[in-house]
């Protein structure tokens, strides 16, 4: 994917209102380690609101991705959805200002805002990863995967050092 259309460029601009859509696919994945996600369609609308002194930079993400179930290990389609803003300031960072505050020099002309989308994504897919719905599952695969689980508790239960430490009393 063209690295090109996160750097939005706002040197030129008048104050005010400036919308931006980017459509992601899953080749945006490719440069950050995200091993378990798949499949990734959707679209960042940016609105820049340009001030004076500052820009406002109002983000939002909409799309699917495919994730592997974490029941049965199928892959499924999830929805991601996000809304943040970002504040871009002049100058140089003290401690006290708030995470939601990028500075920038006087001298830059654009804001790269891939980081912020990947971080973005990153945040709306959920750690529970399943179907919406257990019947979406793949029964097969979650009954072999507890008959393996349940077999391996049975062959530690015959393992005779086992046995002497059960009788240990504390």
């Amino acid at each position: 994917m063209d690295h090109k259309v996160f750097k939005i460029d706002f040197s030129g601009l008048p104050q005010g209102m400036h919308e931006y859509s980017i459509e992601l696919v899953d080749s945006f994945l490719d440069d950050y380690k995200l091993e378990d996600v798949f499949g990734l369609k959707a679209t960042v609308n940016l609105v820049l609101e340009k001030k004076s002194t500052f820009l406002n930079l109002h983000f939002e993400i909409k799309g699917k991705v495919t994730l592997d179930c974490d029941l049965c290990t199928e892959k499924y389609q999830e929805k991601i959805a996000y809304k943040e803003m970002i504040v871009v300031k002049y100058g140089d960072p003290n401690g006290d200002d708030p995470e939601d505050v990028l500075f920038i020099s006087q001298n830059d002309t654009f804001v790269d805002v891939r980081h912020f989308v990947f971080e973005f994504i990153s945040i709306s897919i959920p750690l529970k990863r399943i179907h919406k719905e257990i019947k979406d599952c793949n029964q097969e695969n979650i009954n072999f995967i507890h008959n393996f689980a349940h077999a391996d508790q049975e062959s530690e239960a015959s393992d005779p050092r086992w046995e002497a430490l059960k009788n240990l009393k504390f």
